[in-house]
């Protein structure tokens, strides 16, 4: 195709009455993206990417800020049950209204790829039992980590500042690796537990003779585990080693990237991976892999946060929270991650192979707002937040989205505001999902 045609063609896509705004949009950077290869001259490709970028910008400013108020629906499977929607979302459903603030827009490309909104990205059929409401606004009667050995972290260090993994630098993690990380990632096993009843696991293991933890973090459970089953051989992998000096025998670390081919000599009886959601450029690669790695009758257990908050009432509905925890899956996208993809991990296992697939929905209070062992979980997070939200999310802000570390610190203190107030019934789906590799599968 000539330049001229394609200049042409692209100038007449508005096509009033046909088309809606978004999906010109979505046409036009489509189009763009196809014909790219085929021009040759400098200055129309130039022409070319600013027509498309200022027709999806135009039409995409809302999705950026008001993010639409059009309901779809975002399936989950049950326990034992068969995957219900589909997690492929309506473009059409996007709220075109706009939005006079002059502030930074979500990316546009992940706007006409996806369709994704705020209303339109919350899970249907998520029911965690025996969360609720609790009259008593006072604080649970429990040893708080965070209270009792707080992290400490170092004021006069921008989170920016932080140090970060050096092995394999640049990869689709953004969280610091300092001391105070670890130490709060050692806080958060601690209330992990107790969302798991306190338990390590909830996959029906007796035994296992070599044992892999994906992302391994500060090697607390790996540690823990190695410690409660010492007929087993732990394997820990992380982008950083850890610090523990207490490492038992049956227990060791290695700088890998789980998201590599892992190569190992032997089978693995069981496989675990807790809170690596914000590391996953492709899950399902993961789960053929660790279906590859596991021997006959062998486990796979996840432990996961759906990176979207959820309330039990609309006590969530227009508060800043839940457009900053949108604007994280924006900007993870970006990156190459899906903090969305949970729902689908169990109907995926039972593709790949796995059997006795099974999915428990559980909740992570924001704070302690809710009753019984909730409340105590809740106002463990509410630290949990304070004290790493920042280190979490504000380098993947602001690579992902392009916001300034000042407008990001900003953003996240009002979050952080908001997360104190318990008339804010708020909590983040976790998702347990284990399944068995066949004895007879080869």
């Amino acid at each position: 195709m000539r330049p001229s045609q394609w200049i042409s063609w692209l100038v007449h896509l508005d096509l009033p009455g046909k088309l809606p705004p978004f999906k010109n949009a979505v046409v036009s950077c489509r189009l763009f993206l196809l014909l790219k290869p085929t021009i040759q001259s400098r200055t129309l490709r130039y022409i070319a990417h600013t027509m498309s970028n200022t027709i999806l910008a135009s039409a995409m400013r809302s999705v950026a800020r008001q993010f639409g108020r059009h309901d779809a629906d975002v399936g989950v499977v049950a326990a034992g049950g068969a995957e219900t929607n589909s997690t492929t979302l309506d473009p059409d459903k996007i709220s075109t209204e706009t939005d006079e603030e002059d502030d930074k827009v979500m990316p546009n490309e992940f706007a006409a790829e996806t369709g994704w909104t705020i209303e339109n990205t919350k899970l249907t059929n998520f029911d965690p039992p025996g969360l609720e409401v609790d009259s008593d606004e006072g604080e649970p009667d429990i040893e708080n980590p965070y209270v009792t050995n707080p992290v400490k972290l170092d004021e006069a260090v921008e989170e920016h500042n932080r140090p970060w993994h050096q092995y394999k630098y640049g990869t689709k993690y953004f969280l610091p690796n300092d001391s105070a990380e670890l130490s709060r990632l050692d806080r958060q096993h601690i209330l992990w537990r107790a969302i798991l009843d306190g338990d390590l696991f909830k996959a029906p293991i007796d035994q296992a003779k070599h044992v892999l933890d994906l992302g391994t973090g500060s090697g607390i459970w790996a540690v823990e585990f190695a410690k409660e089953h010492p007929d087993s051989h732990v394997t820990g992998i992380d982008l950083s080693m850890p610090e523990s000096k207490d490492i038992p025998s049956n227990c060791e670390f290695q700088l890998r990237d789980f998201m590599d081919p892992w190569g190992y000599p032997h089978r693995f009886d069981y496989i675990h991976g807790r809170l690596i959601f914000v590391a996953q450029s492709d899950p399902l690669r993961l789960l053929k892999q660790a279906y590859a790695a596991l021997a006959p009758g062998g486990i796979l257990e996840f432990h996961e946060l759906y990176g979207l908050p959820m309330a039990i009432d609309n006590s969530l509905h227009g508060k800043y929270t839940e457009e900053l925890f949108f604007a994280t899956v924006v900007a993870s996208r970006n990156l190459g991650n899906d903090m969305l993809s949970l729902p689908r991990f169990a109907g995926w296992m039972r593709e790949l192979g796995f059997v006795d697939v099974v999915e428990e929905q559980r909740a992570l209070p924001v704070s302690g707002w809710a009753k019984g062992r909730y409340k105590a979980i809740g106002a463990m997070q509410e630290q949990n937040l304070k004290v790493g939200m920042g280190g979490i999310y504000t380098r993947m802000l602001n690579k992902g989205l392009g916001w300034s570390l000042e407008d990001t610190k900003e953003r996240i203190g009002r979050v952080l505001e908001e997360v104190g107030d318990k008339r804010m019934h708020a909590y983040f789906p976790v998702f347990v999902v284990y399944g068995r590799k066949p004895f007879d599968a080869a």
